[in-house]
């Protein structure tokens, strides 16, 4: 996860092992996480872009939340989001995403690796 200001300046970049999970249990995770962190923050308007189609959908209601280990992360995920002023989700590309995605790689290989 990677915060951001409108201008793009990095404020928080995070991320932790999370164990055997899929990627769209780890999109839910991050999300959940940037904006625990954005609301510390006093963040009152979000923009949340993410390389998760499935995530971004399933925010704007085109698609159901069908999963039973996504639907409490939707239910969180939707709660932090009721107490913003104001929201988007956007579907980027990975191409557009190489921070988080990177920081995503890198605790997906230590998770894999063991503990040290």
């Amino acid at each position: 996860m990677v915060l951001t200001t409108p201008e793009g300046e990095e404020v928080l970049a995070w991320g932790a092992a999370i164990g055997r999970a899929t990627n769209n249990v780890a999109e839910y995770r991050a999300a959940i996480e940037g904006l625990k962190n954005a609301l510390e923050l006093k963040v009152r308007r979000v923009r949340l872009l993410s390389d998760s189609e499935l995530l971004v959908r399933q925010l704007e209601g085109a698609y159901k939340v069908k999963s039973p280990k996504l639907k409490p992360l939707h239910g969180e995920l939707t709660a932090l989001l009721a107490r913003l002023d104001s929201w988007e989700a956007r579907h980027v590309a990975r191409d557009q995403n190489l921070r988080a995605d990177a920081l995503a790689a890198r605790y997906a290989k230590a998770a894999k690796a063991g503990p040290q």
